[in-house]
């Protein structure tokens, strides 16, 4: 299994209506040393025109997990987050 998560995955496709673009999650989680540890990966986003074709790509190094349940509104990507275990939200900005 170990293996298997070295291995990239990716999220679904998100749509963004304000640029027309769709984009995508990628992780590698990361070797674990102790099996009780979180996962931890490497996440990647990736960039797509409304065709499909792939116009750019990053790794998000500020990242050790895909955002969970992630939404586009007003142009931004949104994402829920546990706040003191209250619903809150991680709000990110595209500057391209």
């Amino acid at each position: 299994m170990e293996k298997a998560r070295g291995q990239i995955g990716f999220d679904k496709l998100l749509f963004d209506e304000e640029t027309n673009h769709f984009y995508r999650f990628g992780r590698i989680y990361l070797p674990r040393e102790d099996k009780e540890a979180p996962l931890k990966a490497q996440v990647f986003l990736f960039a797509f025109d409304e065709n499909l074709n792939l116009i750019g790509e990053t790794e998000i190094p500020d990242l050790d997990k895909v955002p969970s349940s992630a939404f586009f509104k007003d142009g931004k990507l949104w994402s829920y987050v546990n706040v003191e275990d209250e619903l809150g939200f991680a709000v990110f900005t595209f500057d391209f």
